[in-house]
């Protein structure tokens, strides 16, 4: 049940339409057996409210193919789900259409439809297409075979997918970026003056963005290779706060070596040393979810044990994250389900008492997967994004690694992370510290 059917869309270049039967002459241009295809979604659209789309380039009025939304019958074993796809003239490759488009069906089926999660399917080894899902966020889930079809024989797909908190993460991200530079907020983020600078004709690649409009960089490859942290002025990260973090942290565990921070009137940034491995939410990773919560579980532990609370000048405590809503509360549109149905007021009493605490320690402060590294042997290797860190209860980390392994990794990942831990599951102090982590702006 959709919560609303689909209309026409317009974007920065293209005009997004439902499929005729009149697009018959303009789609055989491009496409062959157009006309069972183009059936097929015109059916599609009356029987479900949303589809595919004609994509006209806007400056041309030339058809280019078409995009949008429909549901994978060929594959009944994922069902029920929705998939995003692109089909587009070959001569209009190159120019970031599939993207724009796919991220314009992104937004409409998480917003018009009320989706909870999207996903795409991609033939093995269609580089292009796999950059589109990663450009657009998506996570890669497994890899599945599609049985043949027509003339065309079995074909093993991978498959990734996108569910709404994670869209809504990049959405704002875009947004607040825009805000402050002046770019279209429907477009990527541009590399900003000071990181081209830093990269002094190095290659770039943009590893990360955040709900707060900050992006990290990566500069180079081999042992010079660096990461450069950019916030806009307009949020409030403070990256010399987790620059302090870091360098009082170097003593006891693996973290970035901080290199040099700086600011203009754009934003701030940070730069710092590459550490050996990758992200626990690699596409590797990703794909091997058994070892990667098993690395996780173990890297929190050895934080946890590593880092002296004692000497620790920084908190994290639950009081003084309260203190902190006082300001306000994150827009409930991007609260986890969950906790949808509170009103704010009876959010803030249930927080209002903490629970007891189990053990102190220097929390990492935002013990999401993607800020464990892990090796090519599968251990973890370091710990990145460290602007929170502070002493607090173990299970105010834990609650929010435990949680992050579902958004990652999908569900049933809990009680492995906890068992690489060596910690039982605590219902309790997890329910707090996930509704707090919620809250916070």
């Amino acid at each position: 049940m959709i919560a609303a059917p689909l209309g026409e869309v317009t974007t920065e270049r293209l005009e997004l339409r439902r499929l005729r039967p009149d697009d018959l002459d303009a789609l055989s241009q491009i496409f062959e057996e157009t006309a069972a295809f183009l059936d097929q979604q015109i059916r599609h659209w009356d029987t479900l409210g949303f589809g595919l789309w004609l994509a006209v380039e806007r400056a041309t009025g030339r058809t280019i193919g078409c995009l949008g939304l429909s549901v994978p019958t060929f594959l009944p074993e994922i069902l029920p789900a929705v998939e995003v796809g692109w089909r587009l003239d070959p001569a209009a490759w190159g120019r970031g259409y599939a993207t724009e488009g796919a991220r314009a069906a992104l937004e409409q089926a998480f917003t018009t439809l009320g989706l909870d999660q999207v996903c795409s399917l991609i033939q093995v080894g269609n580089r292009p297409s796999i950059r589109v899902a990663e450009r657009l966020g998506m996570r890669l889930a497994r890899e599945v075979q599609v049985p043949a079809e027509g003339r065309r024989g079995a074909v093993r797909d991978l498959m990734y997918v996108l569910t709404r908190p994670e869209w809504a993460v990049r959405a704002r991200s875009r947004r607040l970026f825009a805000e402050a530079s002046g770019a279209a907020a429907g477009n990527d983020p541009a590399v900003p003056a000071a990181v081209l600078a830093l990269a002094g004709g190095r290659s770039l690649r943009l590893a990360w963005t955040n709900a707060l409009g900050g992006m990290t960089f990566e500069l180079g490859h081999g042992p010079g290779r660096r990461f450069v942290k950019w916030s806009p002025r307009t949020a409030a990260i403070d990256l010399g706060g987790e620059a302090s973090r870091m360098e009082w942290a170097a003593s006891f565990t693996p973290v970035p070596r901080v290199l040099q921070q700086g600011s203009d009137a754009a934003g701030t940034w940070l730069v710092t040393a590459a550490l050996p491995g990758e992200t626990a939410v690699s596409g590797r990773w990703r794909a091997d979810p058994a070892r990667a919560v098993a690395a996780i579980g173990r890297g929190l532990r050895s934080l946890h044990d590593a880092l002296p609370v004692d000497a620790c000048p920084f908190s994290w405590s639950p009081e003084g994250r309260l203190a902190g809503l006082r300001g306000g509360v994150r827009d409930l549109g991007e609260w986890e389900e969950e906790h949808r149905r509170l009103p704010v007021p009876r959010a803030l009493d249930l927080l209002a008492q903490p629970p007891s605490v189990d053990r102190l320690v220097v929390c990492h402060g935002d013990a999401c997967a993607p800020n464990t590294l892990i090796d090519d042997a599968g251990r973890w290797s370091g710990h990145v994004d460290l602007g929170s860190l502070g002493v607090a209860d173990r299970w105010a980390d834990l609650a929010v690694a435990t949680w992050s392994s579902c958004w990652n990794y999908g569900p049933g990942w809990e009680e492995p992370l906890l068992a690489a831990y060596g910690i039982e599951p605590d219902p309790e102090r997890t329910r707090y510290y996930r509704l707090l982590w919620d809250l916070e702006p």
